[in-house]
């Protein structure tokens, strides 16, 4: 039979001590999760039922203790605190609470834990700049990126974030944000965008720390070609060297210009020759319009034939807008040629008389035929014609005055010229009896 003795004991044992509280349960925590901010600064509370001490223990990323700090009691289970975190870096928070009337944390069966790591990042990304071709800006202040058409791609340098790393970019235009993407490279639209709107791109980390692109920029929207007139050669019938020049003008508030140039092509009746080059100003200054520089043209040299030409000269600027002005010429570099059925002429001096010439250009009917008769061995012109123009080749007839002048031996002169400036000149005897 067993003894009551012993079970008497343990029931006056239980009776007289207390019975054990419940551990806490922490329900919330501030903060709540794995966070990262740009501030070391952070309020911190803690949600515990039952508990009645609460403490804050905080590590940095090595496992050292930074701080530790007990929690005000703030109403029914929940405490409240703050940590200053020292600098950047990864810290781990862990939040304890006790149902201990003495607040010793080191009974595990009258206490709860959570952890929460922080990441603290107070440093924006480094400075960084676009990598689109910069003009001045044509208000005076500042550098722009140049856009046309209905969007323009912007294209920058991917700045170093040694924090939390960067997030993304913003592109800002006139203080609105258009473009948000986590790449170095956007398409930014172009409607609704003024000329000259200023224009910002921003890098944004992971803790939201911020940093403008620089220098600050603006926008300048393009999308009309340059101005662009013929100032020689002015006549349309070319031989030779001849200077190429145009004025090339683009609006005030414009790109720039950035080439003006000339090429030709040969129209031909079965169809018109591949455009060739045939030179550029040099030394263009973006901001000044052209109407000085010069390009030369040597003609015999560029053209293997005469004929009919069509001359274009280009303006470009700096935007990639195009105008063209365009001329037809003619490139005659071969003298016309005439012929008689005699050297030497013996007329009556008396009235008018009249000489027949053949004459032939290829390229041009329209030719110019003149005479001078001067005595033999002297150079003063005793008669000298009007030019006659002579609209087909052919046969053509010249009056002479002979009446006007004294029998004797003279020496005349004839010329034919085309509406390119060549001509051919012959000598002929004339006797007068």
């Amino acid at each position: 039979m067993r003894h009551p003795l012993p079970i008497a004991l343990a029931v006056l044992a239980a009776a007289a001590s207390p019975a054990m509280a419940a551990p806490p349960v922490i329900s919330t925590s501030t903060p709540a999760a794995d966070i990262i901010t740009a501030s070391g600064a952070v309020p911190v509370s803690v949600t515990a039922s039952g508990a009645l001490c609460a403490r804050l223990e905080v590590r940095d990323g090595a496992g050292t203790s930074v701080s530790t700090a007990d929690l005000v009691a703030a109403g029914a289970d929940r405490f409240d605190g703050a940590v200053s975190l020292p600098a950047d870096g990864r810290y781990s928070l862990t939040f304890r609470a006790t149902t201990n009337a003495g607040c010793d944390y080191t009974v595990p069966s009258d206490g709860a834990s959570r952890r929460v790591d922080i990441t603290v990042d107070s440093t924006a990304p480094s400075p960084f700049s676009i990598s689109n071709p910069l003009i001045s800006s044509p208000s005076g202040s500042g550098q722009a990126v140049i856009g046309r058409g209905a969007s323009v791609e912007l294209a920058w340098d991917r700045p170093a974030d040694t924090g939390t790393g960067v997030a993304h970019y913003e592109v800002v235009v006139s203080g609105t944000e258009r473009v948000r993407t986590a790449a170095t490279r956007a398409f930014l639209p172009l409607a609704g965008v003024a000329n000259l709107s200023p224009l910002q791109i921003i890098a944004v980390d992971n803790a939201g720390n911020r940093r403008a692109i620089s220098p600050n920029l603006s926008l300048v929207i393009d999308n009309a070609g340059p101005g662009i007139t013929w100032l020689e050669p002015s006549a349309r019938w070319l031989r030779g060297n001849v200077n190429l020049r145009v004025r090339a003008r683009e609006d005030g508030l414009g790109s720039g210009l950035a080439r003006v140039g000339y090429t030709t092509r040969t129209v031909l009746p079965g169809g018109a020759v591949p455009s060739a080059n045939i030179g550029e100003v040099s030394d263009i200054d973006p901001d000044v319009d052209v109407d000085s520089a010069r390009v030369p043209w040597n003609t015999k040299t560029f053209a293997t034939r005469d004929g009919r030409y069509e001359l274009t000269a280009f303006a470009l600027d700096r935007a990639g807008n195009l105008s063209l002005a365009k001329r037809v010429v003619f490139i005659d570099n071969t003298a016309p040629r005439f012929t008689t059925r005699k050297r030497a002429f013996t007329l009556r001096a008396k009235g008018t008389a009249t000489l027949a010439i053949r004459v032939q250009d290829k390229l041009a009917p329209n030719l110019r035929v003149s005479w001078v008769v001067r005595k033999a061995g002297s150079r003063k012109n005793f008669l000298v014609s009007r030019e006659k123009l002579v609209r087909d080749s052919g046969t053509q007839r010249l009056r002479v005055p002979v009446g006007r002048l004294a029998p004797g031996a003279y020496r005349l002169t004839l010329q034919v010229k085309d509406l390119a400036g060549n001509f051919t000149t012959r000598a002929y005897v004339l006797r007068l009896r």
